[in-house]
């Protein structure tokens, strides 16, 4: 009777220790996908140059930046100030795919200035966005500005690299005489967003000017969201010219696919938007 008492049920024991091991294997999952990334390039000839007090130094009251920095590469010294400056918005926090593409682009010879903003939230309305956009416009050309009184930079001229949440005029921006093209990487679109884009393609100056880059997939499995909105609306609003590169496999977060992003923004700004200036 005793032996009754203290017997184990192995069964038990087994199917515990099988669901132990299936939630140990999903964090292990979990965990790479979320935390795990590639190494950066470590280039030893990049140097990294940083604006100080950076909101005191813009002063704006919707646009707030911060984490400006130019990235060059030293022995590109000549091709640094040939090629256009690219400048890089953005507001999600996932820095290493950000600083992975700021090495490459450095590596091949561009100017690279890098910036945190963030766009508070604003009544929708014409005369805000106005505001919104001229703040940011002056950001743009206080920081070339600053950059070149320093003597780091000659060529004055840029392209816009996004990757942010925030919506802003892509029109309004590719309409500045220095800017010589824009690149959205998983840009948010919503009815607002679509505006944007209506805008642009409005204009036939500035179409050939615009790319977007997109993932496929969100989290896991999940559609992107953004992309299947844009692409359901792109007939209705006419916007079958908008040029859409997509990474079949790859999830918002681009990890594992920063090395295939990089060659696709360095293919569009030297076979693509340099191009259309010579």
């Amino acid at each position: 009777m005793v032996n009754n008492i203290f017997q184990i049920d192995w069964i038990f024991v087994d199917t515990i220790i099988i669901i132990l091991l299936i939630l140990l294997l999903v964090g292990v999952k979990i965990f790479k996908s979320t935390h795990r990334w590639r190494s950066s390039f470590s280039n030893i000839t990049l140097d990294t140059f940083f604006v100080s007090y950076v909101q005191k130094f813009v002063g704006n009251k919707f646009v707030l930046t911060k984490k400006i920095a130019l990235t060059r590469d030293s022995s590109l010294k000549e091709k640094c100030n040939k090629n256009p400056l690219i400048l890089i918005l953005r507001t999600h926090y996932r820095r290493k795919f950000v600083r992975i593409l700021t090495e490459g682009l450095g590596s091949n010879g561009f100017n690279i200035v890098l910036t945190k903003i963030k766009i508070k939230h604003y009544q929708n309305s014409i005369k805000f966005e106005n505001i919104v956009i001229r703040e940011l416009k002056s950001i743009i050309s206080t920081l070339i500005n600053w950059y070149k009184e320093k003597g780091l930079i000659l060529n004055q001229n840029y392209i816009l690299l996004s990757h942010s949440g925030s919506s802003f005029s892509y029109k309004a921006i590719l309409n500045d005489i220095k800017n010589e093209g824009m690149i959205l990487i998983n840009p948010k679109i919503n009815l607002k967003n679509l505006k944007h884009f209506i805008k642009v393609y409005d204009n036939k100056l500035t179409d050939d000017h615009l790319y977007t880059i997109f993932s496929k997939n969100s989290t896991f499995v999940l559609p992107n969201k953004n992309l299947k909105f844009l692409q359901t609306n792109i007939s209705s609003q006419k916007l079958t010219g908008l040029k859409i590169l997509t990474l079949e496999k790859a999830k918002k977060s681009f990890k594992y696919y920063e090395t295939i992003v990089l060659g696709m923004i360095i293919d569009i700004i030297k076979n693509k938007l340099l191009k259309l200036i010579h």
